[in-house]
């Protein structure tokens, strides 16, 4: 049973690195014609940059921060290293692929502001990714946490079924967003978004019961 988990788990990343070689360059072809346009209609730019702005680190830091005076520790803990392992997920794909920004190669596309690092993935969708469906999963789908059937018309199904609904909505802006913003491509921005929701189904349901074991004394002993 372990090792089909493992194989199936392998399997999805080879499946998301095997898709991605499939649209990669149409989908970077199409965001250097669309992405000129889409800058001519500047009453979206302050719409755009400030969706942007809400996925950078500074916010996510201060959700971390409620995160870990809010959650038991064993989950606060693994939320904050799970979160780092995905920056360096990101950063070692971006070094990987060395796909350049579309500002970087079409001069009529203006960026928001100077970027010097690789675009694929986009880091703001596997970073936003990843934590909405983090702390999504860690609400409703707790790991050996039994969940509470709901009906249709109790107001907590009704709160999930509107966090699910503006969390996506978020992250469709966001996609748009940078590309909108001369940051990335369609094919990074879809990249980014596969890699962040893969690794919160993996480090949620495959390492975060490691972490929920650990003893609470030997925690609090490393936090303090």
């Amino acid at each position: 049973m372990k090792n089909s988990k493992i194989l199936f788990t392998l399997a999805a990343l080879v499946l998301i690195l095997l898709l991605e070689y499939c649209y990669r360059d149409t989908l970077y072809e199409k965001s250097l014609l669309d992405a000129p346009h889409m800058q001519k209609k500047k009453k979206l730019f302050g719409f755009f940059a400030h969706i942007s702005a809400l996925g950078r680190f500074p916010v996510h830091l201060f959700i971390l921060v409620v995160v870990f005076n809010v959650v038991s520790k064993p989950a606060a803990l693994y939320i904050w290293s799970a979160y780092s392992v995905q920056g360096l997920c990101k950063h070692t794909l971006k070094s990987w692929y060395e796909q350049p920004r579309p500002f970087y190669v079409v001069d009529n596309i203006s960026p928001e502001h100077c970027m010097t690092d690789f675009g694929n993935p986009s880091g703001h969708m596997v970073s936003n990714v990843f934590l909405i469906l983090t702390l999504y999963l860690h609400k409703y789908y707790e790991v050996d946490v039994a969940q509470e059937r709901m009906s249709v018309f109790c107001t907590a199904y009704i709160i999930k079924m509107a966090a699910t609904a503006a969390g996506m909505v978020f992250l469709i802006f966001m996609g748009f967003s940078r590309v909108y913003l001369g940051a990335h491509t369609y094919n990074q921005v879809l990249f980014g978004a596969m890699i962040g929701a893969y690794l919160a189904f993996v480090g949620h349901f495959a390492f975060k019961r490691a972490f929920l074991n650990l003893p609470l004394s030997l925690i609090n002993n490393d936090i303090g």
